[in-house]
């Protein structure tokens, strides 16, 4: 069956053999802090935005952060702006002022329609702030798909995010979970609409949409933007989050929280992460692979290779996540700016990592070529570049990478 082509019809024989209907039925979906309803005030009602005032409290010990960048929350499919609750208070209690969340249109609308109104929502945000120039953008779910397109397909061009977080994102695709996402979809509309058909055709791993998210990478994703990816574990569904698998991106930040689906967005440890991120006490680098290169007369048919990145603070990854790397030619070199892994780290100047090399061989068994362990320029103000070469001893094959390192800005300020 090819996966652009589900039909309606098809998922309800999917719904038919769905094992585990129970367990997402049980999910808690309903908002934390319903009382702080009230806290939120619909300022833009043609794009839904409403901004978080805690009015009730007004506590002179908080240093109030009006000068921090716009934070713009995104929801999740079938939810509501009242899914941040729990996170906009956190926020209004260390001091963060500028907390705005938007009401998604409905996927009735066509999912377009999504991106076209999150392009409205920054403008206007922008335009009632003129202090600044960029926003921070937290997404779940669905949500975080809707911010990742607008950032490879709008922000590249016109850049206005430099702090994007996705939580619980199903960065890869809706295909490989096809029965929990009808599940969870019947189980909060009670009923099949054609639109939700469109919906999981376009967020399939080959459909149209994540096909231009993960494939289009410009410079703005090198020198402009911090992409993290929040994404939970469940002990019993290993490698999900009880919805979706959990899949590393290599041009994002890679973190597991050993929370479920629909409580990613709601504890201590993401709200923790993301507070560092906003108070800029996280430095982050890059790493992009600039070329490969075979030595002279000893290119073989078809070599291909994959690489291996370790690094203390997050999830060790694979790149490419599947397949490998061709190497048909002497030299290869990317044509659009490659980033094999994003990384964090708190540490003053320095930092280590491991990158290993791995050659496909026959039988389905892999020869390591290179196992090296080297250091990261950390910069605490401006941006670092330093460029490596790592050599397999045996072949002699370079591979040449960037590691591009930045603390991130977070007041107008600064930006």
């Amino acid at each position: 069956m090819n996966e652009e082509e589900i039909s309606l019809n098809e998922l309800e024989r999917e719904l038919l053999s769905l094992p585990y209907f129970e367990k997402i039925e049980k999910f808690d979906t309903s908002p934390l802090y319903p009382e702080l309803e009230a806290c939120w005030f619909l300022i833009f009602p043609e794009v839904n935005v409403h901004r978080f005032l805690h009015i009730d409290e007004d506590n002179e010990e908080i240093e109030y952060k009006e000068r921090f960048r716009p934070i713009i929350l995104l929801h999740g499919i079938h939810s509501s702006h009242l899914t941040w609750n729990w996170m906009a208070q956190h926020l209004w209690a260390d001091g963060f002022r500028n907390i705005f969340a938007v009401e998604l249109f409905s996927t009735m609308d066509g999912v377009q329609n999504l991106f076209d109104q999150l392009t409205n929502v920054i403008d206007l945000i922008l335009t009632m702030l003129p202090n600044y120039k960029f926003v921070t953008i937290i997404g779940h779910s669905l949500g975080g798909l809707v911010s990742r397109y607008y950032l490879k397909k709008i922000n590249a061009f016109y850049p206005k995010v430099r702090l994007c977080v996705t939580i619980a994102t199903p960065h890869w695709g809706v295909f490989h979970l096809i029965k929990p996402i009808t599940q969870m979809i019947l189980v909060l509309t009670r009923s099949y609409v054609p639109s939700h058909v469109e919906f999981v055709r376009n967020f399939l791993p080959r459909g149209r949409r994540m096909t231009d998210v993960n494939k289009t990478l410009l410079e703005t994703d090198v020198y402009m933007t911090t992409m993290v990816n929040l994404h939970g574990s469940v002990p019993l569904l290993a490698g999900t989050d009880g919805v979706f698998k959990s899949k590393p991106v290599s041009d994002m930040m890679n973190i597991i929280v050993g929370v479920n689906h629909f409580r990613l967005h709601k504890n201590n440890v993401s709200y923790l992460l993301i507070k560092n991120l906003l108070l800029s006490k996280l430095k982050v680098f890059k790493l992009r692979l600039l070329y490969i290169k075979a030595p002279k007369g000893h290119i073989e048919i078809d070599n291909e290779y994959f690489l291996e990145i370790h690094h203390r603070e997050n999830h060790g990854q694979r790149y490419p996540t599947s397949g490998f790397i061709q190497l048909k030619d002497q030299t290869f070199i990317p044509i659009d700016p490659l980033i094999i892994f994003v990384g964090m780290s708190n540490k003053s100047k320095r930092d280590r990592i491991s990158i290993k090399v791995f050659q496909k061989r026959a039988l389905l068994r892999n020869l390591k070529i290179i196992d090296q362990e080297i250091e990261v320029p950390l910069s605490s103000t401006e941006k670092q570049v330093e460029y490596i070469v790592l050599t397999a001893p045996e072949c002699q094959t370079q591979f040449s990478i960037a590691i591009f390192s930045y603390k991130l800005k977070h007041t107008y300020q600064e930006e």
